[in-house]
């Protein structure tokens, strides 16, 4: 992997890895240390110390097996020319289901080994299960947005609209079930909308999928201008985890047509942080932020975080914590009407 995009995959491991081993209260130290050797594994990559980085993601990894974390230790290893253990990470890399082909083909970091004939056999491998994954994939559906009506609407009556976006390795189907009820009691129209991307199949045997930020959001906004018996100064607009974090691109970049979002455990992704892309906000819509105290997978901090950030542009921000991890509350049609009542008194 290139050293530019060792921060990328680290980080975008850490989140995984935390849902599954940091799961428990009395892991959060074990968090804490393998957050700072991985800080530590980045630095020594990005100064050139490839021994030092071996030696911290070789620790990373007697904790948390992970592809991504295999496939830097077989970058660092080709840097210092070892390449028994360079392949011997790739393979490792590969079968853990790292197999991005065209980076590992074009990583100017694994340049040492390429002229092996065993970097060959596991080019292959990797193109071999890449074509199994692509095949499942092309099975999966496409994805399809879900529209819940109230039955008992009059032909002229208009009703508010609360927009629901799923997370990562979710769907539009998942959150069915979830909300029918505020469609059955009349109160709303509920638009839950499917992300673009096929990500694979679940444990489950159902499909997962995840947004595309720049596609997604633009259909959905335009979808929204569509939509017909709706209150249009009652939209609603809110998401859980992955779909937090596209609420707030949304948010930003669709303020005038909404009344507020409800961010359920998501993030103001990093790369979005910055004045040009908070300046696209049309007006500075209300924004209710909700994030269990014990999620591992995307911590308190990261609410925090948006809370801060959004006060710190002047928009209406309001953070509610409760008692729990990485999921919906159980009162969390309780905290939408909340959410509702407290838009309507700010903007």
């Amino acid at each position: 992997m290139t050293r530019n995009s060792i921060c990328i995959l680290i980080l975008l491991f850490l989140a995984m890895a935390s849902k599954t081993i940091f799961a428990d209260e009395d892991k959060a130290k074990e968090m804490k240390e393998l957050q700072i050797r991985v800080k530590e594994a980045q630095k020594a990559f990005q100064v050139k110390d490839f021994p030092k980085a071996i030696t911290l993601l070789k620790a990373i990894l007697e904790k948390t097996p992970n592809p991504m974390f295999e496939y830097n230790l077989a970058c660092a290893y080709a840097q210092i020319k070892n390449k028994h253990q360079a392949l011997n990470h790739l393979e490792k890399a590969i079968l853990l289901g790292y197999i991005n082909v065209k980076h590992i083909e074009n990583d100017p970091d694994l340049i040492s080994i390429r002229t092996t004939p065993r970097y060959s056999e596991v080019i292959k491998k990797a193109k071999s299960m890449l074509e199994a994954q692509k095949k499942i994939i092309a099975s999966i559906p496409s994805p399809k947005d879900i529209l819940l009506k109230p039955k008992k609407l009059t032909v002229d009556q208009k009703i508010p609209l609360l927009v629901f976006l799923h997370g990562m390795g979710g769907s539009s189907k998942d959150l069915e079930p979830v909300f029918k009820i505020l469609s059955s009691s009349n109160m709303y129209s509920v638009l839950l909308p499917c992300g673009s991307v096929k990500m694979g199949l679940r444990a489950d045997g159902n499909p997962a999928y995840n947004w595309d930020p720049m596609k997604d959001s633009k259909r959905i906004i335009e979808k929204i201008k569509k939509m017909k018996g709706i209150q249009q100064d009652k939209i609603y607009l809110a998401g859980f985890s992955a779909g937090a974090n596209m609420s707030y691109v949304i948010g930003v970049e669709a303020a005038d047509q909404l009344k507020g979002v409800i961010a359920f455990s998501g993030a103001v992704q990093n790369e979005l942080m910055n004045d040009k892309w908070i300046k696209k906000a049309s007006n500075k819509l209300p924004i209710y932020i909700v994030h269990g105290l014990n999620d591992k997978m995307m911590p308190i901090s990261l609410g925090r975080n948006a809370y801060d950030y959004f006060k710190k542009h002047d928009f209406h921000v309001k953070l509610k914590t409760f008692q729990g991890g990485h999921t919906l509350p159980s009162n969390y049609l309780d905290i939408i009407k909340d959410a509702v009542e407290w838009f309507h008194k700010k903007k």
